[in-house]
């Protein structure tokens, strides 16, 4: 099914360009024509192939009768990992890279009450975070290397920007959740995150 979906994906891409350069008379013009348009059917392609296997792979949930789908609820999230905050099980949208960590929630539209942003950092330090771009508000907190949490800031909004948080104790860890969620999960200093899979999908 899923190869099926590709495969006519890719084809009505190409066909579109075939179409078009038949409609052209002249031999040069159809050469610049293709050339310009090979890396735009490329990228067009690509993402018909990506919309194909979402679709392959919703159907196939469907067909074994899954409720939810295969892919994450929030797919500009990407992938989770289960993680616990305290006594609460949440799943966490992990930022690694500089490039992560800068985009943040930056531009997402919503995060489910079970999912958290988690930072991880380099090295120990204040680990600033801001709000900007962002588009709701958010409770923020920051943990030790242990997984110890040593600051809380809650109901952070967006219009606090270019304001920005950081801990007065050292962090390797920032948490960013829905706001309510530290008053909710009665989240206090001290509590502790289980980032075992976390450390160990680090090694």
């Amino acid at each position: 099914m899923i190869g099926l979906l590709i495969s006519l994906a890719v084809i009505s891409t190409l066909v579109g360009v075939v179409y078009f350069s038949d409609a052209t008379d002249s031999p040069n013009v159809v050469g610049e024509i293709l050339q310009e348009a090979q890396p735009a059917a490329r990228e067009s392609a690509q993402s018909a192939v990506e919309a194909a296997k979402d679709a392959a792979r919703a159907l196939e949930a469907a067909s074994r009768g899954e409720s939810r789908p295969v892919a994450p609820a929030t797919p500009e999230l990407g992938p989770l990992t289960p993680i616990t905050i305290g006594a609460t099980a949440v799943k966490a949208s992990i930022a690694r890279t500089p490039k992560e960590r800068t985009a943040g929630l930056s531009g997402v539209l919503e995060l489910p009450e079970d999912v958290v942003k988690l930072f991880v950092f380099d090295v120990l330090g204040p680990q600033s975070i801001w709000m900007k771009e962002m588009l709701f508000a958010l409770d923020i907190m920051w943990l030790d290397k242990s997984g110890v949490v040593v600051h809380v800031e809650t109901n952070v909004a967006p219009e606090t920007f270019p304001t920005s948080f950081s801990s007065p104790v050292p962090a390797l860890y920032v948490i960013e959740a829905q706001a309510g969620f530290v008053e909710t999960h009665g989240i206090k200093l001290g509590a502790v995150a289980d980032l075992a899979k976390v450390v160990e999908s680090n090694l």
